[in-house]
């Protein structure tokens, strides 16, 4: 593997792709480009700088990726230049504005057999891994619920609000945990606690085809720092704390069953699994370049457009006070 890459967008996420780029073996960085000149200048990289995509992709005809990491509102046209062109990308959360753009990426890359990867970072930790393999292990038994909560203070943004800021996390770790289960509907309520008016708290909750639901909960509101996650199975039931440093899966031997008009509760020990701990902006780069040598991708365009969907249903839903809205 020895792939050259090219970034798009060097502002708030762009160092942390660069750094982990030069980490990489089998892969190198190319050009850099960015409107911002200041934003290029931050960076202490030996390799072409550019202000327009155009220019980057003509002269450097040996790259054959892009990485787009530039507001969401720019994600559709810049993508659908680098698909042009014949590169493959690798687009930051969430993938488009709305599931028609999906589409059009997808056309465009499936007629070219380019790759397009969406960057759900959190599919390539090592805590998500496990609870992936814990659920497709069967060790939980047959999944009844996911409750998710992700908040903290801030970082309130004037163009967009704290949905399609956080819940493309947890809509990707859901979407990636569950499979092929289809959504049947979705209702969200919000709320704005700042004059622009954009909603910095949201209540989800999705109801699936085989009784299976989720509910989450994101805000820019609050005074601590909060990433659980429990997923609750016919067997067992998980834990997941993203804050803590260490155990940050935990498997209860915990399960509720009803018959004959009675709750039966049952309760066993507790048990924190080894993870793998490797940085997971490396790996889900890493990731891009293996499936650019045609490795099946976990973070596809078809998830991404899962998470796209969940969103827009989302805002719809909060724009009609909590009705449930068709997901399909």
């Amino acid at each position: 593997m020895n792939k050259k890459l090219g970034l798009v967008g060097c502002g708030y996420w762009g160092p942390n792709i660069v750094r982990n780029i030069q980490k990489l073996k089998g892969a190198s960085l190319e050009f850099l480009v960015d409107t911002n000149p200041e934003a290029l200048n931050k960076l202490s990289v030996t390799t072409s700088l550019y202000s327009d995509l155009e220019s980057a992709l003509e002269r450097h005809k040996e790259v054959e990726g892009v990485i787009i990491a530039t507001p969401i509102s720019t994600h559709f046209e810049l993508a659908k230049k680098v698909l042009e062109s014949g590169r493959s990308v690798l687009i930051q959360k969430p993938m488009t504005m709305n599931a028609q753009e999906c589409d059009v990426l997808m056309d465009i890359a499936k007629s070219k057999s380019l790759v397009i990867m969406v960057a759900h970072t959190f599919l390539f930790t090592g805590a998500v891994r496990k609870l992936k393999e814990l659920v497709d292990s069967n060790h939980l038994g047959d999944l009844k619920h996911l409750d998710s909560c992700r908040i903290n203070l801030g970082l309130f943004q004037r163009d967009s609000n704290v949905v399609w800021d956080l819940a493309p996390h947890d809509f990707s770790i859901l979407s990636y945990l569950i499979g092929d289960r289809k959504p049947l509907f979705l209702s969200a309520v919000g709320s704005s606690h700042t004059p622009k008016g954009n909603a910095d708290v949201a209540n989800i909750s999705v109801q699936y085809d085989d009784g299976f639901s989720a509910h989450i909960h994101v805000s820019w509101f609050s005074p601590i720092k909060v990433r659980n996650l429990i997923l609750n199975g016919s067997e067992r039931m998980v834990v997941y704390n993203d804050n803590k440093p260490s155990e940050k899966i935990m498997i209860y031997d915990k399960s509720v069953s009803y018959d004959d008009s009675v709750f039966d509760y049952r309760s066993g020990d507790m048990f924190c699994p080894k993870l793998e701990h490797t940085e997971a902006i490396e790996e889900e780069i890493k990731h891009f370049c293996e499936c650019m040598d045609g490795e099946e991708c976990i973070s596809g365009p078809e998830l991404g457009k899962k998470v796209v969907k969940l969103i827009e249903a989302t805002n719809k839903s909060m724009g009609l006070k909590g009705e449930p809205f068709d997901v399909q």
